[in-house]
C-alpha cells in the first residue's frame, strides 16, 4: 500500500481500497476479517492511462461510490523515473469494483518541470491528496501537495468542487488563491494553506 486506503460500508460489507500503482478492493464483514481472508479483487476501469492510479478518497451517496484518484504519468522528464501527478475522478456503480473514469479534475498550471529535482518522485505537479465533504453537503475539498518549481506555490494547497457537480465534475473544481476561489483546477496557481519552510526541490526539504 502506497496511499490513503479509503473505506466505507455497504449494508454489513466493509470495502477498503489499497494502491500501489494499482488498486485493490477488499470486502469482509468487519475489518478483523479483510485480512488474511477477505475479499480481493483488482479493480478496472473504462480507460486506460500511461502510468499508475491511486485510489486516495471515496464518497459513498445511494448506490453510488465517487472516487478520487491520484494518477502519475509514466514519463515527464526523458531517462528519469520522475513524474509530474495529476488528480483525476471517476464514478462506481458496484461499490468500486469498477469504475467509469470523469476525467483529470487538478493538474499543476504549465510550468517548466524541475527534471534536476533531486527528490527522485516529483519533477512538479499536483498529488498526495484527501478530498472530504462538509457538513452542509455543498462543497468537496481538496487537501493536496503542490510541487511547483517555485517555491512560493509549494506545500499543502486547496480547491473545492460544489457538492451538486459530481456527476459532470470536468471544469467545476477551483483552487484557493489569493484569498478567493479564483483560480481553474486545471492549470490554476494556487496559495497554499501550509507552505513549505525550504524548496521541494532543494537539498534539504521541509
Amino acid at each position: 500500500n502506497d496511499s490513503n486506503s479509503p473505506a466505507h460500508w455497504d449494508g454489513d460489507t466493509l470495502y477498503v481500497f489499497n494502491s500501489a500503482y494499482n488498486i485493490i478492493q477488499t470486502s469482509a464483514d468487519d475489518l478483523f476479517g479483510l485480512y488474511p481472508s477477505g475479499n480481493f479483487r483488482a479493480v478496472t476501469f473504462n480507460n486506460t492511462l500511461d502510468g499508475g492510479r491511486w485510489l486516495e478518497a471515496t464518497h459513498k451517496e445511494g448506490n453510488l461510490l465517487y472516487g478520487w484518484y491520484h494518477h502519475e504519468p509514466r514519463v515527464v522528464c526523458a531517462g528519469s523515473s520522475l513524474t509530474a501527478p495529476k488528480i483525476g475522478m471517476a464514478l462506481s456503480s458496484d461499490n468500486g469494483a469498477s469504475w467509469n473514469d470523469l476525467g483529470f479534475l487538478l493538474e499543476a498550471p504549465v510550468d517548466p518541470l524541475r527534471c534536476d529535482t533531486p527528490n527522485h518522485y516529483f519533477a512538479g505537479g499536483n498529488g498526495d491528496f484527501t478530498v472530504i465533504l462538509d457538513r452542509s453537503k455543498q462543497y468537496f475539498y481538496f487537501l493536496f501537495s503542490n510541487y511547483h518549481s517555485n517555491p512560493s506555490q509549494q506545500g499543502v494547497a486547496i480547491a473545492r468542487m460544489a457538492f451538486t457537480d459530481k456527476d459532470s465534475p470536468a471544469g467545476k473544481v477551483f483552487k484557493w488563491r489569493n484569498n478567493s476561489w479564483s483560480e481553474p483546477g486545471l492549470g490554476g496557481d494556487v496559495t497554499p494553506i501550509f507552505p513549505v519552510t525550504s524548496d521541494w526541490h532543494g537539498q534539504k526539504v521541509d
